[in-house]
């Protein structure tokens, strides 16, 4: 057994298929790969008939053509399968847990949480075409010193409200939102909750937490679950995993300190799970979630980071070994920082300055549907520019704009047919055949290819590659549209014709469905 890959050729005259099955056969068989080629061309099977013709290309190379009837069938299927198209058995139920954004509750969502947002969310909405049995879930950090300083914070501003002397926090929170929290605060629990430390703790980041939700609101994500660290304090969890792993020899005690032995697992050094003070780390809480995950029957577990994770990839490998897990069960998705701009001038922000661009603020300006689809143009390893100012130019420049048009143009076609009287009947009733033109076929080949977009993104975890087959398709139509007239006074061919553009409209509608962006009838 060996294996070898299928793929698309980038240059029509390679064929609709090429395979390098002989290339990898020859040195495990110890046969010339143009010999082997040419045996495996003699055993192709194809019974339905849609192979034109098959080619041997040097080095050992087999290159296949189809017929145009496997074309015709595709818009017979799409248009069968409507919403459907896109629809796969993958997953086959796998049970899968998502984790992403997980913002601090002490401040408004900033870009990079907007990044991962539409990420995670049209993440989410591809795995459940694949068919896993998908959960997402936000992890609510409302535990530890950030969350004490945020508290400071709002106190303070409270106190200065009330016109009494305040001593800020070092590194407080300084932002415009920290007096609106406390003016909040102030206005429905009285002055007296400044004195209530607990209960300030609380409703303070409660608040900020129900402004982060309407912002992911705002953006069209929304949650299963919202996980709170603190459950895991009081809950005891993190004081039972720490035992767990003493238990198993994976955790020691050096330097008044408990460490867990993750350099054992793959980790560039053991890390601390409780310190010196006796109080218990970040990380120790990060365990007991993934424990948690796991305890839940989650096949799966998949989480979106920024790029200040990187050093925490391998930690939280080796504790899922640690645990007695396999770390296979475990995805982490690191992502790279967004670079907002205007033009050619770069756009900062700091959350402590009170100076800052919130996710909010670029929603208003852009529209959600610009900001979403514009936070999937690239792969989340690579830095992301923002430009502002060309999401809201109406031009071929902004991509959002390029897609949505090619959808609204395609609504528009079928809307005059139907005014014209040469309205669309279905695809039962057309003569496909009547489909011969380089564009038209090239269009149909383009559409062909949305159900292996969502098998590659669901297995390997690239959302991105949906904005890369929306501009694809829509530069197909585009090209399709200059070229060939589509209602004519031959009846027929009309009718084959705006089969066609059926089955454009209803893929790209459903491509667009899964980034979460409007699919627009008129611009």
């Amino acid at each position: 057994k060996f294996e070898f890959s299928i793929e698309r050729p980038r240059h029509k005259k390679y064929g609709d298929w090429s395979t390098n099955a002989a290339l990898i056969a020859a040195p495990l068989i110890k046969k010339n790969p143009m010999d082997i080629a040419q045996a495996i061309e003699k055993n192709i099977d194809d019974t339905k008939g849609f192979l034109d013709k098959v080619q041997i290309a040097p080095p050992g190379f087999i290159n296949m053509f189809f017929k145009k009837d496997w074309y015709y069938q595709v818009i017979e299927r799409i248009e069968d399968l409507d919403e459907k198209f896109g629809e796969l058995d993958i997953g086959k139920g796998q049970k899968v847990l998502l984790e992403y954004v997980s913002a601090n509750p002490v401040g408004p969502l900033h870009l990079g949480h907007g990044r991962w947002a539409a990420v995670g969310d049209t993440l989410a909405n591809v795995l459940r075409k694949a068919s896993y049995d998908l959960k997402t879930e936000f992890y609510v950090n409302n535990y530890g010193l950030q969350i004490e300083i945020f508290t400071a914070s709002v106190k303070a501003a409270a106190m200065e409200k009330l016109g009494r002397k305040v001593q800020w926090p070092e590194n407080a929170y300084r932002g415009k939102y920290i007096h609106s929290i406390a003016g909040s605060l102030l206005y429905h629990y009285g002055p007296e909750i400044i004195e209530q430390e607990d209960e300030l703790r609380n409703k303070a980041y409660m608040t900020e937490l129900e402004e982060i939700k309407a912002t992911l609101k705002k953006a069209k994500v929304s949650f299963d679950n919202y996980f709170e660290e603190s459950t895991l304090h009081e809950n005891k969890n993190i004081e039972d995993i720490i035992s767990s792993l003493l238990k198993k020899k994976e955790a020691y005690k050096k330097d008044e300190a408990l460490w867990l032995n993750t350099s054992k697992h793959g980790d560039e050094k053991d890390r601390v799970l409780v310190r010196s003070n006796n109080e218990s780390t970040y990380f120790a809480a990060d365990i007991a979630y993934h424990q948690n995950k796991l305890e839940r029957g989650f096949d799966k577990l998949i989480n979106i980071w920024g790029a200040d994770h990187h050093g925490y990839v391998a930690r939280v490998r080796a504790a899922i070994i640690a645990l007695g897990e396999d770390p296979k069960k475990l995805e982490i998705i690191l992502g790279q920082l967004v670079n907002l701009k205007k033009g050619s001038k770069p756009v900062k922000m700091s959350k402590r300055t009170g100076e800052l661009i919130t996710l909010d603020d670029l929603i208003d300006e852009v529209g959600v549907d610009a900001l979403r689809y514009t936070f999937l143009t690239k792969s989340t390893d690579t830095t992301l520019d923002f430009d502002i100012d060309l999401v809201k130019e109406q031009s071929d420049k902004n991509p959002v704009y390029y897609v949505q048009y090619a959808h609204a143009r395609i609504c528009s076609i079928l809307k005059f047919a139907k005014e014209k009287r040469s309205k669309y009947k279905g695809v039962k009733d057309v003569n496909l055949k009547l489909l011969k033109e380089e564009g038209e076929i090239d269009l149909i080949k383009v559409l062909e290819e949305f159900e292996e977009i969502v098998e590659k993104i669901a297995l390997n975890l690239t959302p991105h590659l949906l904005t890369t087959y929306a501009n694809k398709l829509a530069t197909s139509f585009h090209y399709f549209y200059s070229k060939i007239r589509v209602i004519s006074e031959d009846n027929n061919l009309s009718q084959a014709r705006l089969a066609l553009l059926n089955t454009a409209h209803i893929t790209l509608r459903n491509v667009l469905s899964l980034l979460g962006v409007s699919a627009p009838e008129k611009m």
